[in-house]
């Protein structure tokens, strides 16, 4: 027996309303045998550039073919497009405002095509809920192989966000912070720094080097490497956003 298409969802929707169940009774409606995972429903609200970041994180972990339906849309019922992009073996269905970014730039075989609701026959029945009109069906139908990505609509290049690019050179980096994850843990965009550890400083204050949040003390502010691989500071059984008074676009500089 083959196994069952596997379909994620990405959202800021939450769970207590009805949004996400929504979601899966309208792809499961169209694909009965749908195994579906809940990537998270818990970015923040509008936060296009979290749920980017999120994606980016979890998407190449799943098996090839996986279909992947992210739903962060300020512009929902607007003239932003949809779109679906093939990333490496992985599919993305999602509004075309920035998500796909950092997943696009990892990727080197990628390919986007606009939704047309016309030639998928999906017309629009609200002006606020294309995860349920459009993104999950669109999923759904990819997913169990029904439709094909280029069957969607015409190619487009996606619309894409640019950041200042973090500067490595000899014996320095320079990078910022471009997420915070649930703990406070504030996640530059530096990596591959190599298994040395260097001398860290976030926006002027020094913070020491580990290899394990255990290795310090409750409190105390530790700059390490993450699980995905981007050098992060935090506070050990605490928050280092909070401890620091820091967020999005701190320097961070870690020199050898």
């Amino acid at each position: 027996m083959t196994a069952p298409a596997l379909l994620t969802l990405l959202s800021d929707f939450g769970l207590s309303d009805h949004y996400v169940a929504v979601m899966k009774a309208v792809a499961l409606s169209r694909s009965p045998r749908l195994q579906i995972v809940d990537v998270s429903h818990d970015v923040p609200p509008q936060d296009v550039a979290r749920a980017g970041f999120v994606l980016a994180e979890a998407a190449p972990w799943f098996p090839p073919g996986t279909v992947h339906v992210a739903v962060v849309d300020p512009g929902v019922g607007t003239a932003r497009r949809g779109l679906v992009a093939a990333l490496d073996g992985q599919v993305v269905v999602a509004p075309d405002n920035g998500l796909i970014t950092m997943l696009w730039g990892r990727s080197t075989a990628r390919q986007a095509w606009e939704l047309d609701r016309d030639r998928l026959g999906l017309p629009a029945r609200s002006a606020t809920f294309d995860g349920r009109d459009l993104f999950a069906p669109v999923g759904a139908s990819l997913a169990s192989g029904a439709l094909r990505p280029e069957d969607c609509g015409p190619a487009m290049e996606p619309s894409l966000v640019t950041a200042p690019p973090a500067l490595v050179e000899a014996g320095r980096a320079r990078g910022r912070i471009q997420t915070i994850d649930r703990f406070g843990n504030l996640v530059s965009d530096l990596r591959d720094l190599g298994t040395e550890g260097p001398a860290v400083q976030i926006d002027g204050c020094p913070v020491r080097w580990v290899r394990a949040y255990g290795e310090a003390d409750d409190g105390e502010l530790v700059a390490l490497i993450g699980s995905g691989g981007w050098l992060e500071v935090a506070c050990v059984n605490g928050s280092a956003a909070a401890a620091l008074g820091l967020g999005l676009g701190a320097e961070v500089t870690a020199t050898w």
